[in-house]
């Protein structure tokens, strides 16, 4: 169960990711469904941990394996992005995400 779970946040932070890139990249597409989405992913994330608090210690290895992903698909709509991630795993779950 402890490869499942950790594929489990790591795919759910790089949505995360993705999102909020779209979010403060693309200020002119915050829709109410971009909102969603975002708090549909922390509360998975949280769920996750919930599950494994273990996974908490693997928090940084995560966010560096789930970022390049997460740019990569956001870079199909936004250009440009920041090479490396502009927020700690705690600013993604608890970053502001006003603004619809």
């Amino acid at each position: 169960m402890g490869r499942t779970e950790r594929a489990r946040l790591c795919s759910h932070t790089q949505r995360l990711l993705e999102y909020l890139l779209k979010w403060f990249y693309l200020p002119e597409r915050r829709f109410p469904s971009a909102y969603a989405a975002i708090v549909e992913e922390r509360t998975m994330i949280e769920v996750v941990l919930g599950c494994s608090p273990s996974l908490g210690e693997r928090l940084p290895q995560i966010m560096s394996l789930a970022f390049p992903d997460a740019r990569r698909l956001a870079a199909i709509e936004v250009s440009p992005l920041p090479d490396e991630c502009p927020w700690t795993f705690e600013e993604a779950m608890t970053l502001s995400i006003e603004g619809i």
